[in-house]
């Protein structure tokens, strides 16, 4: 059933291998499962959200005078104990360059420091810790940053024990130009698995590296993605789940199954006839993979802007945004938007059903308490922003101020509740 269009008799050969002997490591392989139409049809459930706190903005008001200041997501937490990382620099004169001055983890309780641990080898760009687990280890993570005198950039990873110990710190050779952690997770075997990518000339590499207890390198195994970077990663029953996306070249909801090993043994790509996707955030839970994410009106695939690709259509219809209404302006930015929850069978990656919330985009998708629990951002104003105007047309930049809405699920997939949080994000496009 796989599309053959544009490919040699060589090249089939060579996918067809790829498949046959479960490698996928042939870059083309990727593309004929992407570029292939199945005539499939998923069920769905439309979801009537509850209204959101705050309206659209009313007409003759700015954003400032009818709108509740945005507000920063705080979960209720009974753990008093953080851990909080920073980095500070300073110019070194004789390379020229700037350089880490200090660089730390801290941990606290409460307001109260209880210890600082400096690292400074590198720039410290995550810190994760098991909140159910006050003995687990400490893990960061990050590179170091590039100057004349070393011109490859490393990734870095480190462990410390809860007194603030180091254990042991490792730069990561994997003779790549440059490379950077994306996030470290620690497996229910006792060891850790680093998800790093790499850039080697024009190419980008998915690397994952598996470390035992004791920081020693226990495996590496790279696999050269093109142009596509980690977006992102969650384990599954049989390794890993991670999301390759290249905003460049608008792939933004390919899947890849990585095993134990860091082998990429599936692909999936998630598309329409009539609508774009854009996954944010996946996870797995009662053997299914969730995928989180929205939809929009397809674009014109000649339309090169990435950055606003996801609001093409309204580009296109809106000649001056300045003589529609915030009220005209908001209502078109909810037809646009459809929050998508894509409930997929893990073997094949296939949609078995999915959740949608029009006028909204998903967020988060995770389990609170044994309860799947999904976060939309509905669009309750918009505004648009000058930066300039010209005979050949506007440039500026559109803000959504967007309200949380979290759902919530029972184990047979009906919905349990859904309710507003008084939450609100500014998204600019």
């Amino acid at each position: 059933e796989l599309s053959t269009e544009g490919l040699s008799r060589r090249e089939i050969k060579a996918v067809y291998r790829d498949i046959t002997t479960n490698s996928f490591s042939y870059s083309k392989t990727a593309d004929v499962i992407k570029n292939t139409k199945f005539d499939t049809t998923v069920p769905g459930i439309e979801i009537t959200p509850v209204a959101p706190t705050q309206q659209v903005t009313p007409e003759g008001g700015s954003m400032e005078d009818n709108l509740p200041t945005p507000t920063v997501s705080v979960a209720e937490d009974s753990n008093p104990v953080k851990y909080k990382y920073e980095t500070t620099f300073r110019i070194d004169k004789e390379i020229g360059a700037r350089v880490i001055d200090k660089s730390y983890v801290a941990k606290y309780n409460g307001d109260k420091l209880v210890w600082r641990t400096y690292l400074n080898e590198f720039y410290i760009t995550g810190c994760i810790s098991d909140p159910e687990d006050e003995t687990a280890p400490v893990l960061v993570y990050g590179e170091n940053l590039w100057n004349p005198a070393m011109e490859v950039t490393h990734a870095w990873v480190a462990a410390l024990d809860t007194d603030g110990n180091i254990l042991w710190v490792n730069m990561q050779n994997n003779s790549f130009e440059d490379e950077y952690v994306h996030s470290v997770i620690a497996d229910t075997e006792g060891t850790y698995t680093v998800f790093s990518f790499g850039i080697l000339g024009k190419d980008n590499w998915l690397c994952v590296s598996k470390y035992d207890a004791c920081g020693t390198l226990l495996h590496t195994e790279k696999t050269n993605t093109d142009d596509s970077r980690i977006w992102n990663v969650t384990p599954s029953e049989t390794g890993y789940i991670v999301q390759l996306g290249d905003s460049e070249t608008n792939e933004y909801a390919r899947i890849v199954k990585v095993s134990k090993d860091g082998v990429i043994t599936d692909s999936f790509s998630y598309d329409s006839a009539d609508s774009d996707y854009y996954i944010i955030d996946l996870m797995e839970h009662n053997g299914n993979i969730y995928l989180s994410g929205y939809a929009t009106p397809k674009a014109d695939p000649a339309y090169g802007h990435s950055d606003t690709r996801d609001i093409f259509h309204i580009l296109r219809a809106v000649a001056d945004p300045s003589a529609v209404s915030k009220e005209a302006l908001t209502q078109m930015f909810r037809e646009n938007f459809t929050a998508l929850l894509l409930v997929c069978e893990p073997g094949t990656g296939t949609p078995q059903t999915y959740y949608s919330v029009t006028g909204a985009l998903g967020d988060t998708v995770s389990v609170e308490n044994g309860t799947l629990c999904w976060t939309v951002k509905q669009v309750t104003a918009s505004e648009y922003v000058y930066y300039y105007k010209s005979e050949t047309g506007h440039s500026g930049q559109y803000f959504l101020t967007c309200e949380d809405l979290v759902l919530c699920f029972e184990e047979d997939g009906s919905l349990l509740s859904q309710e507003t949080t008084d939450i609100f994000t500014r998204l600019e496009r």
